[in-house]
């Protein structure tokens, strides 16, 4: 036994032969591991469109989810073309909405925030995603969508440039003039206020962010001079459409169920007047002071409920925007 004043002992550093053999182990687990996935790829594949099959082909996905868990699969499902057979399955008509959502649940996952996976994503036409989407039934286009935002969202520039340039921004756009359920509409929002957040990088000579980037000390690129124009020419309709959610979020008082769809409304406003100072643009003055008056009654309404401390993440956001002119 030890006294609370002992030295915890050291852990001997691993021999190299010890390093070699756990290398060498890892290796092979994450090779078998990806045999597994694509042996479960080549027997799904010629029944993904027959619904006789459907609770079978469920039960593998499930399993191939579980082995994606382990540290660099993702991208080695990628090298072996295992995912791009289920973005094809995701983005197929023909297959059924569970399984189809299903895929798309597994792309989210593995694109996470995994720096290697999205660049394999930046080959493909993302788009197709948000456009498949459009008509679905609520769970698969909430899945779908929440695929895309984890394809684009964060430190990788390439990707978000790849879908202002296929015309992602207006098919966007239209899906948040639409009807949706609150978790969509926060899910669209997020990858919205995403790109206005990294806009100032839109035109620069960097395809991923850093932590410590600085714009201020990278030059433009001429090939990518177009896209602050693409996300310029779309600046009103960005500002008319998250007033009209900016009320349409608090028209009620406010519940934790729905906080993300108004945090999601309330960055945005937050990143596109950031983004007018940026680039020195006007705003629409009466709709930016309508926006302000609906967040000041939010915030009123907040006070109504008490003492919150979930709220109060809204509320300390809220009165930031109130700042702003």
């Amino acid at each position: 036994k030890h006294s609370m004043t002992s030295k915890p002992k050291k852990i001997p550093k691993m021999s190299q032969e010890q390093e070699e053999w756990v290398e060498a182990a890892f290796k092979s687990f994450n090779r078998e591991d990806i045999k597994k996935m694509i042996h479960i790829l080549h027997d799904i594949s010629p029944k993904i469109s027959n619904v006789d099959f459907e609770e079978e082909i469920l039960e593998k996905l499930n399993i191939m989810r579980e082995l994606l868990d382990v540290p660099d699969a993702a991208a080695s499902f990628c090298k072996s073309s295992g995912m791009l057979e289920i973005y094809d399955h995701a983005l197929n008509p023909k297959v059924s909405n569970a399984i189809r959502t299903n895929c798309f649940s597994i792309i989210s996952a593995c694109a996470q925030n995994n720096t290697f996976v999205q660049k394999f994503f930046s080959r493909l036409n993302i788009n197709q995603i948000l456009l498949s989407a459009i008509d679905a039934e609520e769970k698969l286009k909430l899945r779908a969508i929440t695929a895309l935002s984890a394809i684009l969202k964060g430190n990788n520039i390439n990707n978000k440039r790849i879908f202002l340039a296929k015309g992602g921004l207006t098919d966007l756009l239209k899906m948040l003039r639409i009807k949706n359920s609150e978790q969509i509409d926060a899910r669209l929002f997020n990858i919205l206020q995403d790109i206005l957040e990294h806009a100032i990088f839109l035109n620069l000579d960097i395809t991923h962010i850093e932590f410590d980037t600085d714009p201020n000390k990278l030059k433009p690129k001429k090939e990518f001079s177009n896209f602050p124009d693409i996300l310029k020419s779309q600046m009103k309709e960005i500002q008319l459409i998250t007033a009209q959610h900016t009320h349409h979020a608090f028209r009620t008082l406010p519940d934790l169920k729905t906080q993300p769809y108004r945090l999601g409304v309330l960055h945005t406003l937050k990143s596109f007047d950031q983004v007018c100072h940026q680039w020195k643009l006007e705003k629409d003055q009466k709709l930016w002071k309508d926006s302000k008056l609906t967040v000041l009654g939010m915030r009123k309404k907040i006070e109504t409920q008490g003492e919150c401390e979930v709220l109060a993440i809204e509320d300390d956001l809220a009165a930031e925007i109130l700042k702003l002119k």
